[in-house]
């Protein structure tokens, strides 16, 4: 244990802490408090303690019937220990847009018992949005349903002093973690048994129940909470990567899954707004405070991938099946909060609970301002894209009863990408390149796919002949073997490794195939969704020699495990290029359990953007495309996923609205010394 994880172990020391009391907060749940109070659920600066379970339940009772307009609170099943289930609904009741017809959200805090900022911000957030009279919030309350659930009470009544508890508890009252329990697409490691506990039960047949009577979910977030960032994780897995980041307080969190390029682009986008209202938000003495006692510099949030920001990923992840096309299909993304864990628990400590509560209001306010947004963004190509077709992979898991069937191939991603392609993106046989039917010289670019399909020397020809008149050359993964039969390096010159998931450390930030990469992402796959376990190490990286690559004058771009196994780079080949990508679509495998099928692919914001730039695109708003599909529009707007004036144009009339009442980035409560 480093040193600064002993001191953040003892912050609950070092800060201004209360001992448990019997009245923890306090909570009005009467005329006579709520006036006393001003509110049922007072700021942090105000409380000397966490909410009580029965405080809880009487408090959101009490606002239900203050606001009945406004707040519906909704048992949706009984957990282990025999406690509610509880999902509050915030909505215009009255509203004339009928109900299904509205725009649906979904927000988990706490879902780790003992993890409570997620849950104590919630309860804020709920009645912020049920006390106000900002026109713009009341206009959003007109057409969308917030739901906000807490959805592990064993968890929460295990730290409860008031009921005797001693310390919150990460599970239920079985000892199961319920953010394991969701039937996600991939790989599913067998003791988590997705949907085997009655809090996971309940709430997926609400959910799913919601999804078949046609209410449509736009945006949702599962909040959690963690020791300290992922340094320590992160530095076990590979020092050199961590040595100069810093502490962040808000990890936001890409979630895992098979994405197209708008639901990629949205997430991103999300992430971003997040990301820097967090910045905004986060500043200030009790930030200050924190980093004092810790006496390491602490961020307000990063984004980045899980295993970017946490060190580790895992199957079941309830923040995955939001996303999922056969879960709730919304655009979201997962949250851990710093100090909200193990320590320090139930020790109730002011400007740590304080920079809690307003994270929560942050992530939440802003995700449910973007839900009234809609973007369509487009890939602006220079001209035709053509891809090899590969053998697809269909079948089902034989080791589990009903389990879901599937037929995944990898470049799916291609045929997807094309849906939002301002130039046509086609599928090539191989046949067809040896015999000269499929016109490979009409495409700007060329990308093969996993294949090691190279031994046929027409075909070998063709590509290279393409090549050399100046056509670019994309290989992914497996298809790296294609360099040696082109004869830019030896067959020896490439390698095959496993890993824990697909990554790419960049070496060079200015270089054209790594435009608008974040310089903290590495992570270029998911490996759960492509059903890799992360047990031990199997998933594929394909690298080159980087001397034997750099001899023969190619540029190393990036590597993986090393400085000598290049995994990223480019080289000239007569008039064109030919670019490799070691780590970014691999095939997905069938060995391990995957009872709720595989997906074709599954790469990271930061793979998505690279198989972007490798066939020149940028990401533009505002094209109207045509019936040929021939016509680009002007590519002077692409600026990648990030910054896109088309976008920030369509949130800007909604954001702008929002954050004059000063609600955006979460009411700014001065700080205050006194208690109640």
């Amino acid at each position: 244990m480093n040193k600064f994880l002993c001191a953040v172990v003892l912050v609950a020391l070092a800060l201004p802490a209360f001992s448990p009391i019997a009245a923890a907060t306090p909570v009005a749940d009467n005329d006579a408090a709520y006036l006393a109070l001003g509110r049922v659920f007072p700021e942090p600066y105000e409380c000397v303690g966490f909410v009580t379970w029965n405080e809880f339940q009487s408090g959101i009772a009490y606002l239900e019937s203050k606001f009945p307009d406004r707040l519906k609170v909704n048992v949706v099943g009984t957990s282990v220990g025999g406690h509610e289930v509880y999902q509050v609904e915030v909505t215009n009741e009255k509203s004339a847009t009928p109900y299904e017809q509205r725009r649906f959200l979904y927000f988990s805090g706490s879902t780790h018992g003992n993890e409570r900022g997620g849950a104590e911000g919630q309860m804020r957030v709920i009645e912020d949005w049920a006390l106000t009279s900002d026109p713009a919030m009341m206009k959003i309350l007109d057409n969308t349903v917030i739901l906000f659930n807490f959805l592990n009470p064993d968890g929460w009544i295990a730290g409860d002093i008031s009921q005797g508890g001693a310390m919150y508890n990460r599970g239920n009252d079985n000892g199961v973690d319920l953010n394991r329990e969701w039937p996600v697409v991939g790989w599913i490691y067998g003791p988590y048994s997705p949907l085997s506990e009655p809090e996971s039960i309940s709430m997926y047949a609400n959910l799913t129940g919601r999804v078949a009577s046609g209410q449509k979910f736009y945006y949702g977030a599962d909040i959690h909470g963690m020791l300290v960032d992922a340094l320590d994780a992160a530095l076990a897995m590979d020092p050199g990567y961590v040595s100069t980041l810093k502490q962040s307080f808000v990890d936001v969190m890409m979630p895992a899954g098979e994405y197209t390029f708008r639901e990629m682009y949205k997430q991103v986008e999300c992430a971003k707004t997040v990301y820097n209202a967090l910045y905004e938000n986060l500043s200030g003495s009790a930030l200050e405070q924190l980093q004092s006692i810790t006496g390491t510099e602490i961020k307000p949030a990063m984004w980045g991938a899980c295993w970017d920001a946490l060190g580790y990923t895992d199957s079941g992840f309830m923040g995955d099946w939001l996303t999922l096309h056969d879960g709730l299909n919304l655009t979201g993304l997962d949250y851990e909060l710093m100090l909200s864990h193990t320590a320090p628990n139930n020790v109730w400590t002011i400007p740590l609970e304080y920079l809690h509560v307003q994270s929560v209001r942050t992530i939440i306010n802003n995700m449910i301002c973007l839900s009234q947004t809609d973007p369509k963004p487009w890939v602006s190509l220079p001209g035709k894209v053509a891809y090899l077709e590969i053998p697809r992979i269909a079948g089902r898991d034989s080791g589990a009863e009903n389990s879901t069937p599937y037929d995944v191939c990898p470049t799916d991603f291609m045929a997807d990408l094309g849906t939002f392609a301002t130039q046509p993106i086609v599928p090539v046989k191989y046949a067809d390149i040896v015999s000269g039917k499929a016109k490979i010289e009409d495409y700007t670019s060329l990308v093969i796919i996993e294949s090691d399909a190279g031994k046929d020397a027409k075909y070998v020809e063709a590509v290279k002949k393409y090549v050399e008149n100046g056509g670019n050359l994309v290989l992914t993964d497996g298809a790296t073997t294609m360099l040696s039969a082109l004869e830019i390096v030896s067959e020896s010159d490439i390698t095959e490794s496993p890993f824990y998931a697909g990554y790419i450390d960049i070496q060079d930030w200015s270089d054209a195939l790594v435009k608008e990469v974040r310089g903290t992402a590495r992570q270029t796959y998911e490996p759960v969704p492509l059903g890799f376990s992360i047990l031990s190490d199997e998933s594929p990286v394909w690298s080159v020699n980087s001397d034997s690559w750099t001899s023969k004058g190619g540029k190393v771009v990036g590597t993986t495990g090393g400085e000598e196994s290049a995994t990223l780079g480019w080289i000239k080949m007569g008039d064109g290029n030919v670019s490799f990508v070691g780590a970014v679509l691999p095939n997905p495998i069938e060995d391990n359990d995957h009872p709720y099928g595989l997906s074709s692919y599954s790469p990271t914001y930061s793979g998505y953007q690279i198989m972007i730039n490798a066939i020149g695109g940028t990401t533009i708003m505002n094209y109207t495309p045509q019936q040929n599909g021939t016509n680009a529009p002007d590519g002077k707007q692409g600026r990648g996923f990030l910054g896109l004036p088309g976008f920030e144009a369509s949130v800007a009339i909604a954001i702008l609205a929002f954050a004059a009442a000063g609600k955006i980035n979460g009411a700014k409560t001065k700080s205050k010394s006194g208690k109640r």
